[in-house]
């Protein structure tokens, strides 16, 4: 009997972005930079004997449909998904990663031909799942499905949805129903699904399992303290924050500045108050407004907005949305970040770097933060505003 594989995270999401927005593909549109960071994080996992997982195979970024909702499309022609996506993964092989997940999506280029009635999302494809990333790619560990409750491969049969997942090449299957089980067994004794199928898939996961075994009988894992964690990701986090654009200098700010209004633009994010906090704890004035008005639905105007910004040296606008999709906030706490003076205004963004170009591209003064808001980021924010550290991180 096989045991569960132990020692297995399903990380990190490796795809690129080549059609925007997507709010699930990864941080770059650029193949050679994606294999330098996901290289580097598929080491630093399984030199701690922990398989890692390349995901979402085909690539997200090539579409903008959510598959919780509806099958999702990679719409590049093929020669150029070899070029990104596929020159993506194939390098991720060359790093040993132990898994890749498949998800519901379509590329059309590869195949365009429903199989026993199901769509030719990935999930489902034989063609995508076994010729393009066993074959083709030469992928030699083990497949999982993404989740198979989501919209986007439901048919409203699961056990036949599982096991055509199975019959398509998936060697692991997430959130089966578990009666799906013995309706494979019937299929492989039927000879409806080759033994060769079974046997594939316990050969990939087995590999799993010996590297996880070869980890554990050669080396333990190195256990970092918690002050050396605390520090490496203090350290990356203040080496990724990127100075987009200083086109004005206004940056480092100058010494006789001392009053901050921060607009919070975000749905409910702490960015906004870290920072506040951690001026005042530098013993600047600093406020937070949520909304330019009591009433977030009011209509801006330049007056309004110049009397507002005469009390203060510096406006931040701190962005904390993840994605242009999930981005909630009253719309005129946006229209009202585009009626402050440059001369003071100051973006902050920890969302996707496409708001640069999308909803701030003619603001002179643009931090990327390239993390998640905490209070190290944020000191490291405030020590690059004064000068006091160099921003040395790139947007793309």
């Amino acid at each position: 009997m096989f045991k569960p594989v132990n020692n297995w995270i399903l990380g990190p999401a490796v795809d690129i972005t080549t059609v925007y927005p997507n709010p699930f593909s990864g941080g770059t549109h650029n193949p050679e930079t994606a294999v330098k960071v996901y290289g580097k994080i598929i080491e630093g996992i399984q030199n701690q004997g922990i398989c890692a997982t390349s995901k979402y195979f085909p690539g997200l970024g090539g579409g903008f449909i959510n598959m919780h909702f509806a099958p999702g499309k990679n719409e590049l022609d093929f020669d150029t998904w070899m070029k990104t996506y596929g020159y993506v993964y194939q390098e991720m092989f060359k790093k040993n990663v132990m898994c890749v997940m498949n998800t519901h999506v379509m590329l059309k280029s590869y195949d365009d031909e429903y199989h026993d009635g199901f769509c030719p999302i990935a999930t489902y494809s034989y063609k995508l799942t076994t010729e393009l990333l066993k074959e083709k790619l030469g992928f030699k560990g083990a497949v999982v499905t993404d989740a198979l409750i989501m919209g986007g491969m439901a048919t409203g049969d699961l056990i036949a949805e599982t096991v055509q997942a199975f019959k398509a090449g998936a060697d692991l299957l997430l959130w089966p129903p578990v009666e799906a089980a013995d309706v494979i067994a019937e299929k492989l004794e039927s000879g409806e699904i080759p033994m060769e199928r079974l046997e594939d898939a316990l050969t990939r996961i087995n590999r799993m399992r010996e590297f996880r075994n070869k980890f554990v009988s050669e080396k333990k894992a190195v256990v970092p303290s918690a002050e050396f964690a605390d520090e490496t990701l203090r350290r990356i986090k203040e080496n990724g924050i990127c100075e987009h654009r200083n086109e004005i200098n206004l940056l480092p700010i100058k010494d006789d500045v001392k009053k901050f209004l921060i607009v919070d633009v975000s749905d409910s994010s702490k960015s906004a108050d870290m920072l506040k906090n951690e001026l005042i704890k530098r013993r600047y004035f600093a406020e937070v407004k949520k909304d330019i008005y009591d009433v977030p639905s009011r209509v801006c105007w330049q007056d309004d907005i110049d009397a507002l910004q005469a009390m203060y040296d510096i406006v931040i606008f701190s962005v904390d949305t993840a994605y242009e999709t999930s981005w909630g906030v009253p719309f005129m706490r946006i229209w009202a970040s585009h009626l402050f003076s440059k001369e003071k205004k100051i973006i902050v963004n920890y969302g996707t770097k496409f708001f640069a170009s999308e909803y701030f591209p003619e603001d002179p003064t643009f931090i990327q933060m390239n993390c998640n808001p905490s209070e190290s980021a944020v000191s490291s924010l405030v020590d690059g505003l004064f000068g006091k550290i160099e921003f040395k991180g790139r947007l793309y």
